[in-house]
């Protein structure tokens, strides 16, 4: 009996022990499932969490490229802009050089011939002013010689004269009552 005790005694505690080895087996397994799904769930919020920064990211990327595209159309519109001014600015000058600059010129000769042609037409009607005037003047001076002969003809006829009925002057016969004065005028 001690022996079947004893063996009875082992085999009890073979079951007791195989009974707490499965227990702690359970439980290890059980703490083990517990980790393991504890550190699924981390890797998966690890990996939501870097799933939601690279999204974010490629959002900032994505909305940085628009604006770089943004700013470069920007960049471009302006600087076609003035590409096109400056276009016009050329064009302005070519036809300012090609059409104003000739007209501009053709209008000073115009001005300078018809200047040319005042003055010459000025200086031509004063040669002729004074042609007139020295014609006229020597007309004057002829015609007053000879009145001015005349004027002593008379004077010496009348001189010459002894009484006033022999006085005559041109066709005019001077009487006795009318007298000659000295320039062999009647008076």
């Amino acid at each position: 009996m001690a022996v079947a005790a004893a063996n009875a005694n082992a085999e009890i505690g073979e079951v007791l022990a195989d009974r707490d080895r499965r227990m702690e087996s359970a439980s290890l397994e059980a703490q083990a499932v517990e980790k393991e799904t504890e550190a699924n769930a981390k890797k998966a919020s690890y990996q939501a969490n870097q799933n939601v920064a690279e999204q974010e990211a490629r959002e900032r990327a994505e909305s940085a490229s628009r604006e770089a595209d943004g700013a470069i159309r920007v960049a471009q519109e302006v600087a076609e802009k003035k590409a096109e001014e400056a276009r016009a600015e050329r064009e302005t000058a070519r036809l300012a050089a090609e059409i104003v600059v000739p007209a501009n010129a053709e209008r000073e000769r115009i001005v300078i011939e018809a200047d040319a042609t005042k003055e010459k037409a000025i200086r031509i009607a004063a040669g002729e002013a004074e042609a007139t005037l020295a014609k006229m003047t020597a007309e004057g001076k002829g015609v007053q010689a000879i009145l001015d002969g005349k004027a002593e003809g008379y004077q010496a006829l009348v001189a010459s004269c002894r009484s006033a009925e022999q006085c005559s002057v041109g066709d005019d016969v001077v009487t006795g009552d009318q007298e000659c004065d000295p320039k062999g005028r009647m008076g």
